[in-house]
């Protein structure tokens, strides 16, 4: 059996698992069970990936966390917030469903408070659960003003590996909780320097992309940036051209292998 990660024009990931030719054949119980197992991978590989193509560059953890796309917190054992990377901070500033409180604790609505606070005390005391009692560690918390529109998603896990970042144990106790959050309703982003040097597109084939896999069609991204319907189609002749795609609809698949949003798994 073959679980499909990732696909693009020019590499694939796939996990492949292989059985005895003398056991049965799997199932679609079995099958099920690996789709499911494919986007925890495939979160696993999303992550890995950020952290090693930040982390060529820069060693410090503060950096490191910096760079990436998505907003991250960690919390000491008293679950005050030790580190936030600029995408929380800016999150944080201008978000009302949370924010800090005069203990330098997160706080969001009556509503989501008591799951918020027992999703960080299990990541941070996993070895602490009660035996008896089926509970996970961490999770995944939406956190919303209205049923219909989530406003931000919470990943919270343990982090204690600090041995691999170059960082003081007095900045950051052992005992720690990391928490990514992104909002859902942000539009996709794509890898703009990656495209830039692998594929040759210039800042306007970019914004043009960016519009396209956003949603738009070509009048609305002339209209948008002040072209001619005639210098987008232009523009797009190129762009198949450099990404090798006929069509809109391959275009639309090039870019999305090329978006770096993070994917939230409960």
């Amino acid at each position: 059996a073959a679980i499909l990660l990732e696909q693009g024009q020019y590499k694939w990931s796939v996990l492949g698992i292989h059985r005895a030719p003398d056991t049965m054949p799997y199932q679609q119980s079995d099958l099920d069970i690996l789709q499911r197992l494919g986007k925890h991978i495939r979160r696993a590989l999303q992550i890995h990936r950020q952290f090693a193509v930040v982390q060529s560059e820069h060693q410090e953890l503060g950096i490191l966390l910096n760079g990436l796309k998505i907003g991250i917190v960690i919390l000491d054992q008293d679950r005050r917030l030790t580190f936030a990377n600029y995408k929380a901070q800016s999150i944080l500033e201008k978000s009302k469903l949370l924010t800090l409180d005069r203990f330098n604790r997160l706080k969001t609505t009556n509503h989501f408070q008591t799951q918020l606070d027992q999703q960080i005390l299990t990541a941070l005391f996993p070895t602490q659960l009660q035996g008896d009692v089926v509970q996970d560690v961490g999770g995944v918390l939406a956190l919303s003003e209205s049923e219909l529109h989530t406003k931000l998603m919470l990943s919270i896990v343990p982090f204690s590996r600090l041995k691999h970042f170059n960082v003081e144990q007095r900045t950051i106790h052992s005992e720690c909780a990391a928490i990514f959050i992104t909002e859902p309703e942000q539009q996709h982003q794509l890898a703009t320097a990656y495209l830039k040097q692998n594929y040759q597109l210039s800042n306007r084939e970019i914004e043009l992309c960016e519009y396209f896999v956003n949603g738009l069609d070509l009048q609305m991204i002339a209209e948008q940036c002040n072209l001619t319907l005639s210098s987008v189609r232009t523009y797009f002749k190129n762009l198949y051209v450099k990404t090798e795609c006929r069509t809109q609809t391959e275009l639309m698949r090039f870019l999305l292998a090329f978006t770096i949003n993070f994917e939230h798994i409960a």
